[in-house]
């Protein structure tokens, strides 16, 4: 299973397309191959979505070993555009996730955002915003399922503003993560989560102008153990 990993991993990273928007520089420390120019593109989108439904199809259909196991949980995250702060983006999320197999889990969740934009661009001084969205997340456990787990996560989702963000972009725009974390998993069978790397925004160049935001950050999300759930 874990040689199947490797593999899609691979594919994934090595994948290159239309790059969905402008790049950003002088973000926080960013992990090697998780980059705008690698995972910021359709085609790794199309890829990551081909790796889940293999996963998926893999865990319930072929490998059968298929977990059904279900949570419910929340999950808070920031990121820093540049050292010295000129956009930030804070985020809180709740919702519900099912891991499939001992080596890959799906969520979906309702998600709350706010930023703060200091560009120098800008007219005024700074900006603050917020709004909501809906986001859904794939996790690869690389080594399956430990007490203690490396995973990788990939998160996708739309978002709509009460004001535009970034400076001179639009109200409605896409959002994903792309994560390593750590997992650790409790005797009650709740789990922690802690995660590291690109975060991005845009609006997928359905508006003329597609500023976007690429950033690096972290998030930390906590998941209940939901007894006796039947989906």
């Amino acid at each position: 299973m874990n040689k199947i990993l490797i593999l899609l991993m691979a594919l994934f990273l090595g994948s290159h397309s239309v790059s969905f928007s402008q790049n950003s520089n002088g973000d926080w420390f960013h992990i090697p191959g998780l980059t705008p120019e690698i995972v910021g593109k359709k085609e790794a989108f199309y890829g990551v979505m081909g790796m889940a439904v293999v996963s998926y199809a893999l865990s319930e259909f072929i490998l059968k070993d298929s977990e059904n196991v279900n949570f419910y949980k929340v999950r808070l995250g920031a990121s820093n555009e540049h050292f010295w702060g000129f956009r930030k983006v804070s985020y809180q999320s709740i919702g519900l996730d099912k891991s499939v197999s001992n080596w890959f889990a799906i969520s979906g969740e309702f998600h709350l955002q706010q930023w703060l934009d200091q560009s120098p661009q800008m007219e005024t001084k700074r900006s603050l915003g917020m709004g909501a969205g809906l986001m859904t997340y794939y996790r690869w456990y690389l080594l399956g399922k430990l007490r203690l787990s490396p995973y990788f996560e990939y998160g996708i989702g739309s978002f709509m503003g009460f004001k535009a963000f970034p400076v001179k972009g639009s109200h409605f725009t896409f959002s994903h993560t792309s994560q390593f974390g750590l997992e650790y998993t409790f005797k009650n069978k709740d789990r922690l989560r802690l995660s590291y790397g690109l975060f991005h925004q845009s609006n997928n160049n359905l508006l003329d102008y597609n500023p976007g935001y690429d950033a690096n950050g972290f998030n930390i999300s906590y998941s209940w153990y939901w007894k006796n759930s039947k989906w």
